[in-house]
């Protein structure tokens, strides 16, 4: 399966990159307790046969995947573990890029 990694953060601050997770996090947990999911976009990238997945909502969250089947259980344990939240309290579009 993939692994989650935490990618540099690029031009947001560490300060940032936390508060928008928090913010994300305190969202899902909300949305969830309504009986509703959030939903969380995933870029999708392919390189030799691999995936790269980012989170734009989430920077310096990133997972890699070696099979394609492991895009989306990959995805899931990047955000569940940088939100904190349980991964099946959110819903992924993900949307697959050149």
């Amino acid at each position: 399966m993939g692994q989650a990694i935490y990618a540099p953060l690029g031009d947001v601050s560490e300060e940032t990159a936390a508060a928008r997770r928090e913010a994300l996090a305190r969202q899902v947990r909300m949305d969830a307790a309504g009986k509703r999911l959030t939903t969380i976009g995933v870029e999708v990238r392919e390189h030799g046969g691999s995936w790269s997945l980012a989170v734009p909502e989430l920077p310096g969250v990133d997972a890699r995947a070696t099979r394609r089947q492991d895009i989306e259980p990959a995805a899931r344990a990047a955000i569940a573990a940088a939100l904190q939240v349980p991964y099946h309290f959110f819903e992924l579009h993900m949307r697959f890029r050149d």
